[in-house]
């Protein structure tokens, strides 16, 4: 069960047994390619980009070129001599471990990896809970009202209870504008599925509702970045939990 603590804590990661780490050193040794890192206490988004050209024989170090335009290829990673996060992307996996990046010289480096890897995999319909790292809200009719949680095919909103008789349950709704932290997803059309009395510790002795809707008529464009958005932001909340990221 998910802990009620940590809405968003589901079985979304998981570490790679001994053979299967074998296995994904031996894959990195025949086929190379690359992967991204990152500094400890930044976000996923902040990151250098780096080709695999070497494995070592104990498969626990990565020889590594930066990867970019001809000229900046050659100036020295900020990343150089630290501590780092290191992903590497196969298909619809993702895998993340920790690392150690030395700058050896010019555009040559060698990324010395922690024993723990973990394997995370993206879901159709994960549902987002809010919180400290994840902000929602939901824009109905010019107003703005906080989100519960989200997944790509519906959302749920908090209202006050004076409100409560505009959310018709037979009545659908238009024209919506829904944001998960930075990005704002447009929603042609919604249908109220639920509504539900809820209590808000902040507020006790207010009355809210809490109402759960499913999109309708989205674009398949916009359910497609709406689920990437989603997959990358509960990515991002398991990789502070399993790496105990504080920022």
């Amino acid at each position: 069960m998910p802990n009620p603590i940590d809405p968003n804590k589901r079985y979304y990661f998981r570490k790679l047994d001994l053979l299967e780490r074998k296995k994904f050193f031996k894959k990195l040794k025949i086929k190379k390619g690359s992967l991204s890192l990152w500094s400890k206490g930044y976000d996923e988004s902040d990151l250098e980009n780096f080709s695999i050209t070497k494995v070592s024989d104990n498969e626990s170090t990565l020889f590594l070129e930066k990867k970019s335009k001809f000229l900046k290829k050659f100036f020295r990673s900020l990343l150089s001599d630290s501590d780092v996060l290191v992903k590497v992307t196969e298909g619809r996996k993702f895998y993340f471990f920790e690392a150690h990046l030395k700058h050896k010289n010019k555009n040559q480096y060698e990324l010395t990896s922690s024993e723990d890897i973990y394997v995370s995999q993206q879901r159709k319909n994960y549902r987002l809970s809010s919180g400290a790292f994840v902000k929602i809200k939901v824009q109905v009719d010019n107003k703005l009202f906080s989100g519960s949680d989200i997944s790509a095919g519906g959302c749920a909103f908090i209202i006050p209870k004076e409100l409560e008789e505009i959310f018709d349950m037979t009545s659908l709704l238009s024209s919506l504008k829904v944001s998960l932290n930075r990005q704002i997803f447009e929603v042609p059309k919604a249908r109220i599925t639920k509504k539900t009395d809820v209590i808000l510790k902040e507020v006790p002795d207010k009355e809210f509702f809490k109402v759960s809707i499913e999109f309708l008529k989205l674009p398949k464009a916009t359910e497609e970045e709406l689920r990437r958005v989603i997959n990358n932001e509960a990515r991002g909340l398991e990789i502070r939990h399993k790496f105990n990221l504080k920022s």
